[in-house]
């Protein structure tokens, strides 16, 4: 009583170089089984563990499930993170790129007993989409796609070959030169996880060959400008759209479209974008959580720019217009069923930017 619990004393051991093995007495969770709950449509109180609480995916998914009634373990690889003092409990892990991290993740899970988890670090979802076994033998049950399509997300490069694949409008791109790609520029890393994180225009061949220098083996992109979008969105295991919330990030015209240029937010419907975004989560083989971001160009064209394995860090405007994303994502990952009528959401809700930095330490996802 009287807040959450002080941050976690360290990774449960275990083997070296492997995850903690769960306690003999800890049985594998079953879906009715995990937080002692009932299925979904009799829970009233799961408990769910949410990594990345230090970032606004985070603290978004930290505060809906707390809305709910459920009990969160808040974990974050900085101990000075904010979002620790979010749930009912808290937890330090290792970074994504420490061969500590799983076993810390699973020393979390035989700590609070079976519960669910829900990832919000774009660097952490390759780890555990790899480790399904590890996860259930410490009693954690979460849902993410498969780690080949998660690799699609998060390599620019490769996302740009799918999609061309697929027919789905992307920018023009190129690996390591503007080959192809008529200007203006936008360099970025090949690695959507890459931190710090860097985005160039550049407008002739100087400009060009001085941001190829700067960030080894880049994607080179036509750059894009009209107003942007950003797609919170669910996909079913059958690789069906479950739900899709897309609003528009005002403000965001010409530049590089990052999220620093908006000053408000609106959620809209629009039939070509939401069809688009199914066609993109299609061709990835997506399933679980995914967000889109894109353009509609001063043509009228819908262009996709990027797509992220997991919910996008404006998550929690699409909950308050009403779609309950993250309760019907904590059905699917229970294998309970998805309730499409709580997913229907409001257009025309708006919400000021925040203009929440980047926490020192780790990689929180801003969106594809």
């Amino acid at each position: 009583a009287g807040g959450p619990a002080g941050p976690a004393e360290g990774p449960a051991e275990g083997p070296a170089g492997g995850p903690a093995a769960a306690a003999p007495e800890t049985e594998t969770p079953r879906p009715d089984r995990v937080g002692g709950a009932a299925p979904p449509s009799g829970v009233s109180s799961l408990t769910v563990v949410v990594t990345g609480a230090g970032g606004p995916l985070g603290a978004a998914v930290i505060e809906a499930l707390r809305r709910a009634g459920h009990r969160v373990v808040a974990a974050d690889v900085d101990r000075a993170a904010a979002g620790l003092r979010l749930g009912d409990a808290s937890a330090v892990v290792a970074p994504a790129s420490s061969p500590n991290f799983l076993r810390s993740v699973c020393a979390v899970g035989i700590r609070m007993g079976p519960a669910l988890l829900v990832p919000t670090a774009c660097d952490e979802l390759p780890v555990l989409a790899s480790a399904p076994y590890h996860l259930q033998r410490c009693g954690l049950a979460t849902w993410l796609a498969t780690p080949d399509a998660i690799g699609r997300c998060l390599d620019r490069w490769e996302l740009a070959r799918v999609a061309r694949r697929a027919g789905l409008p992307v920018p023009a791109t190129a690996l390591g030169s503007g080959r192809g790609v008529e200007p203006p520029w936008v360099v970025r890393s090949r690695s959507v996880c890459a931190w710090p994180a860097v985005e160039v225009a550049a407008r002739d061949e100087e400009q060009l060959g001085a941001a190829l220098r700067r960030i080894p083996g880049a994607v080179v992109q036509a750059q894009v400008s009209g107003r942007w979008f950003v797609v919170d969105a669910l996909m079913g295991r059958d690789h069906v759209l479950l739900a899709a919330v897309p609003r528009w990030t005002a403000g965001a015209e010409g530049g590089t479209g990052g999220r620093e240029h908006a000053e408000e937010e609106v959620t809209f419907v629009d039939d070509e974008v939401t069809g688009q975004v199914e066609a993109a989560g299609r061709a990835l083989l997506l399933e679980g959580p995914f967000s889109v971001r894109g353009c509609r160009d001063r043509s009228g064209r819908v262009v996709l720019t990027g797509v992220a394995p997991c919910f996008s860090d404006g998550l929690g405007l699409s909950i308050a217009a009403g779609a309950d994303l993250v309760g019907q994502y904590l059905n699917g990952i229970l294998r309970g069923p998805i309730r499409r009528e709580l997913l229907r959401y409001e257009a025309g809700v708006r919400r000021p930017q925040s203009g929440i930095a980047p926490r020192r330490g780790g990689k929180p996802f801003g969106g594809p």
